[in-house]
């Protein structure tokens, strides 16, 4: 499937971000539900991960926000030889927008690793969709937020709850395995962003309130807030 990122080389992951961000929970229990390992840095998270990239030694994965990833470059010296970087990791960034620039160059600088951008709000359990940077395109104006993973199925509806066609803006419903119950102690906010689709056979879906529109080649594309 598009939306798989784990891959069965690694050797584990390394913990870059806070155990309270929802972001590092597949950081936890992928590699552990795979048997291998999960390293947690120290103090100095982005001088503690440049050292494991800049040594080589393992493949991990590694989730981060795309401003972990801007600070990891900026650490590694501009002219890296080429077996410094030759690590087989897989980078998952999310939780912010990815830059086109900053994913040019992350692809650039870590050729053997497998990227992705990585899209889900934390009452889908972390992640809906995944886009490998691979796939972009030569003249990209920006990142998608890629195709849905497996469990989980997208809708981009108008305000009528009504499919919209692909490239029309609509907002993104979320359904399938990883959808939260709710809200605990907040049944009205429960009841105003989890509900059924009975058009499409949803019994609960998550209205995520996010703006979206999905491209040519079927992969959803981030264009702001409905409420700002």
């Amino acid at each position: 499937a598009k939306g798989h990122y784990w891959q069965s080389h690694l050797d584990g992951s390394l913990v870059v971000t806070a155990p309270a961000f929802d972001i590092t929970v597949p950081s936890l229990f992928l590699p552990l539900l795979c048997g291998k390992q999960v390293r947690f840095l120290g103090a100095d998270v982005l001088e503690d991960l440049s050292a494991y990239l800049r040594d080589a030694q393992g493949n991990w994965l590694l989730r981060m926000t795309p401003l972990h990833a801007s600070g990891v470059l900026s650490l590694l010296p501009s002219k890296e030889s080429q077996a410094v970087l030759k690590g087989r990791h897989v980078f998952v960034l999310g939780g912010e927008r990815l830059p086109v620039s900053l994913a040019r160059e992350l692809s650039k600088r870590f050729a053997d690793s497998t990227l992705w951008n990585h899209y889900g709000p934390t009452e889908t359990v972390v992640g809906c969709a995944c886009y490998r940077l691979a796939d972009l395109p030569a003249d990209a104006a920006e990142v998608p937020l890629g195709y849905a993973m497996a469990n989980t199925r997208l809708y981009v509806l108008d305000g009528a709850g009504r499919a919209v066609p692909f490239g029309v803006p609509g907002e993104l419903w979320i359904a399938g395995a990883g959808v939260a119950k709710g809200y605990v102690h907040a049944p009205a906010q429960t009841a105003e962003r989890f509900q059924a689709l009975p058009a499409y056979g949803e019994a609960k879906a998550y209205r995520t309130g996010d703006k979206v529109r999905l491209g040519a080649d079927g992969a959803l594309h981030f264009m702001g807030r409905m409420d700002e």
